[in-house]
């Protein structure tokens, strides 16, 4: 951490008596994100906006638009797998245990 980064306890109070705030935010680290992190993130907001897209089509439009139904289905498929890495990656899969 900066030496010039101010904190407040967390019980003194957050505003002065002019009314100024003098709480400081933590840094945010994005280094432990990995390449499927980023790669799952990109991919699940094409499937937010794929579906979308699907639903503006078919209930605005009143036209349905065929291919976002596959492509979401493919989306998904992508999403899955790759969480399934990044979850052996960081060793968070769910564990059952047999007596």
């Amino acid at each position: 951490m900066s030496d010039n980064i101010e904190t407040v306890p967390d019980d003194g109070p957050v505003l002065d008596e002019s009314g100024h705030f003098h709480a400081v935010d933590a840094p945010i680290d994005i280094s432990h994100y990995g390449w499927e992190d980023w790669f799952t993130f990109v991919v699940f907001w094409l499937l937010a906006l794929d579906v979308f897209y699907q639903f503006f089509t078919r209930y605005v439009l009143q036209d349905s638009a065929a291919w976002t139904e596959e492509i979401a289905r493919y989306l998904l498929i992508v999403i899955v797998f790759v969480g399934a890495s990044m979850g052996v990656r960081r060793n968070t899969h769910i564990d059952v245990e047999f007596l």
